[in-house]
């Protein structure tokens, strides 16, 4: 009987062991994962954080950068820049930069400006004192259609508003 026992509290020892190792490494490699969302910066009363499409990638593969943009109803002109890392190019042109924007707001859009890969969008936010919330997608990939292992690239963006601007981090 002693040995059936202790027979079983081993066996239940063993099973506890390998969950916690399994936890162990899991939280490591939590911890470790690459993000793919910004901070949020906030600029008056507007705010903007950005994120990617995907965590990795693969070669030649178009991903998009997505720029997620409240804007409080002051009337103010609101202008976004995203300066694409040298590793990247704009898929397409401004044609191909979705933004989902209410009608009653119009943007002014002018990506790859001299070839530098500069994404400006310039919005008027609503004067009604409502607010609304704007995604701009924006489609990428790595120069010439390939993608080193391993790399990995940082990208921000800024929220300007009355001469006052706030950057995302990467």
């Amino acid at each position: 009987m002693i040995d059936n026992y202790l027979y079983y509290r081993i066996k239940k020892l063993c099973q506890c062991k390998v969950a916690f190792l399994a936890l162990l490494f899991m939280a490591i490699f939590s911890t470790n994962a690459q993000t793919n969302i910004s901070n949020t910066v906030i600029v008056g009363n507007n705010s903007m954080y950005k994120s990617a499409s995907i965590d990795s990638i693969e070669t030649g593969a178009i991903f998009n950068y997505k720029l997620h943009v409240t804007l409080y109803g002051d009337g103010t002109l609101v202008t976004l820049t995203d300066q694409l890392p040298p590793e990247l190019d704009l898929v397409g042109n401004a044609t191909d930069i979705d933004i989902s924007i209410p009608t009653f707001i119009a943007p002014n859009l002018n990506p790859s400006i001299n070839n530098t890969n500069l994404i400006t969008v310039s919005l008027q936010s609503p004067s009604n004192g409502n607010s609304t919330y704007i995604e701009v997608l924006i489609p990428v990939r790595f120069k010439c259609g390939v993608t080193p292992d391993g790399t990995i690239v940082n990208n921000t963006a800024t929220i300007t508003s009355n001469g006052q601007f706030a950057t995302t981090n990467s």
